[in-house]
């Protein structure tokens, strides 16, 4: 007799395909791809040699390997960077004289009394030739972050990673959590590692960049009437940031202020030490009308008042 067909019972029918985790992944790797770079896929084991020469010993207790086929793969990895570096040598020391790579993938922590450890998923970025900088690494990074954080809180700030170099780096706070670092590789590792050209590499938590991932699509309409720009050079003490100035004139700078644009720093005769201009280009407009002199003026009358009480900038 025929097997009569029946559904299952104790299972549903699901449609196949990528979950919400893998798609993220896959749009990130296809974004950095639009950036001219090539994914690299690189083993999951590092020498305690590399822990040691980069540092690591701050990013927590790592796996070591019982039975490892040689001491260059006898501990799970911390950090994607040295394998990112690694990959870096290995194309410069055969004529690959400039290129973009990045690796999605996993490191690892020891847990403590836990048979397994934890597994965390991070980006790494790495550019190296003439036409990179730590500029051109940022901006990579901040393009991923205005594509798939749009709205998010963003701010770079001094760095203090041995691997890295120690005023060419930064810390990449988002909604006031560190995702990572970006910056130039410290010249001594670069010597060690025998490139002889300075590299840009960042690292990214993955885990973390997607709880700030924003899916919201928001149109606003583009103003029929005139932009007004005006520009505005401050004096301030040679260690603010930009971003904390940044901050202060995006908050103060009323509803019809649309961008805030960073054009020039001067440090020199004609500024005192200890001091640098610093010069702005403020972008202001309505969708509804043209914008009057006096609420220009009156924007950046708070602009300024508010630079001299948190900053103690004064006007140039």
């Amino acid at each position: 007799a025929h097997i009569n067909p029946t559904l299952l019972k104790t299972s549903a029918i699901t449609n196949g395909g990528r979950n919400e985790l893998q798609t993220k992944s896959e749009n990130l790797k296809n974004l950095v791809c639009s950036m001219g770079f090539n994914e690299i896929i690189t083993y999951s084991f590092v020498s305690e040699k590399e822990i040691k020469d980069f540092s690591l010993e701050g990013y927590g207790d790592y796996v070591k390997i019982l039975n490892p086929l040689s001491e260059d793969v006898a501990i799970m990895r911390v950090s994607l960077i040295p394998s990112i570096v690694r990959t870096v040598a290995y194309n410069v020391n055969r004529k690959n004289n400039d290129g973009r790579i990045f690796e999605l993938a996993k490191v690892y922590n020891a847990i403590s009394g836990a048979e397994l450890p934890k597994e965390t998923t991070k980006l790494s970025l790495a550019v190296f030739g003439e036409c990179e900088d730590f500029y051109s690494l940022k901006g990579v990074v901040e393009e991923i972050l205005k594509v798939f954080s749009f709205g998010a809180d963003v701010k770079f700030v001094v760095a203090n990673e041995k691997f890295m170099h120690p005023t060419r780096s930064a810390n990449v706070i988002v909604n006031g959590i560190n995702l990572g670092v970006l910056g130039q590789l410290h010249p001594t590792l670069s010597n060690l590692y025998g490139i002889d050209k300075p590299v840009y590499v960042a690292e990214i938590c993955f885990d973390e960049l997607i709880k700030t991932f924003n899916d919201k699509v928001v149109y606003s309409h583009i103003s029929k009437f005139p932009n007004i720009e005006r520009d505005l050079a401050v004096l301030v003490d040679e260690n603010i940031e930009y971003s904390e100035i940044y901050s202060v004139i995006k908050q103060n700078g009323g509803e019809f202020l649309k961008d805030v644009v960073l054009f020039d720093i001067y440090q020199g005769d004609q500024v005192a030490s200890g001091k640098k201009s610093m010069a702005f280009n403020l972008n202001f407009v309505s969708v509804d009308r043209t914008l009057s002199v006096e609420e220009i003026d009156y924007a950046i009358k708070n602009i300024l008042d508010a630079l001299s009480l948190k900053i103690g900038a004064v006007l140039r």
